[in-house]
Order: C-alpha cells, then structure tokens, then sequence
C-alpha cells in the first residue's frame, strides 16, 4: 500500500531560475526601450537647435534597432548643410553602439558622401569604409576619430579641383589635451 502521507518535495527551486531570467530579460528590454526613445528624442532635439540656429538638417527616413545588446540608428538621405554654405549629404549614414555604453559608438557611411564646398562646388567621397568613431560624448570634449579606407574624392561638375583624388588611407583624430579644462 502506498502512504498517502509521503509529503512532496517542492518544485520552486525548479522554477526560481526560470523566473529570474525572465525578470532579467523584462528590466533588460525595459532598459533597451528607454536608451532607444532618449536616441530618438535627443536626435529630433538635435536636430531642431541646430535648424534654429540656421543649419538645414533633413532625412527622408529614421529606423532604430538592435535589441538586445546593440543600439543601431539608420538615416536615409541625410543631408546637413551649415549657414556657411558647406554641406554633407549621406545616401546612407548608420550609428551604433552598445546598449551597455552608449556614450561610445560608431558611425558608418556606407554608400559614401557628398561634400559641398561653399562657393567650390561638390566632391562625392567613396571608399572601402568611411567611419567614425566617438567615445566620452557625455563629456565636454569626447574623443573623436574619422577613418576612410582607400577613399576616392570626385569633383562634380562645374567645381573647382579638389587637393586630394584619392589615397590609401586618410585619418583624423581629435583628443582632449591632456591638460584641457575640467568640463
């Protein structure tokens, strides 16, 4: 006969991982969520003070993603012209960075850029990459690096030569002077 008084082991230990994951993975999308609209709402805050103070800055499309680990904003057709008359037209400009530090990222070019030239016309960049990088933008002066890769540099028509046709490499970097004032 079977003792009906044989008491049960308990099965929360079974389900306690279970639950913590998925209490783990809620905070985490919580987290993506919140970084992903801040993205969205610094970029149009942006954008507006920047069209205030005379700048022209215009996409035809805006797309975020990435979840879980990656935070990926894509924008068609920009184009960023200053009062000056200098400009940047991207077919294709992507950012990304890491959802757990978003305050170093990446921005690629993929399709090349158009560099208007105030009063000297156009040059439409291409190359293997076209990249930049930025860290400490939470800082006062963050630490920023633009990189092409056997880039080519062709003027338009109707403007005026351009010093560069194409090179190996071309890098840019800027750095906070060791010495720069506390931000």
């Amino acid at each position: 006969m079977i003792d009906a008084a044989v008491k049960r082991h308990s099965r929360r230990g079974l389900y306690a991982p279970f639950i913590l994951v998925l209490v783990a993975l809620a905070v985490w999308s919580g987290w993506w969520l919140y970084l992903t609209r801040q993205i969205d709402g610094r970029l149009e805050t942006q954008a507006q003070m920047l069209r205030q103070a005379g700048w022209e800055v215009r996409y035809a499309g805006k797309s975020i993603a990435g979840w879980p680990f990656r935070t990926r904003l894509g924008l068609t057709q920009l184009e960023l012209k200053a009062p000056s008359g200098h400009a940047l037209d991207f077919p294709v400009l992507n950012a990304e960075a890491n959802a757990y530090q978003p305050t170093t990222g990446v921005l690629v070019a993929p399709e090349g850029l158009m560099l208007t030239r105030a009063g000297k016309g156009q040059v439409a960049v291409k190359g293997d990459a076209i990249r930049m990088s930025a860290s400490g933008i939470d800082r006062a002066w963050p630490d920023l690096a633009l990189e092409m890769v056997n880039p080519v540099f062709t003027t338009q028509t109707q403007a005026e030569p351009f010093p560069i046709a194409r090179a190996a490499r071309v890098e840019f970097y800027v750095r906070p002077h060791a010495k720069a004032a506390p931000a």
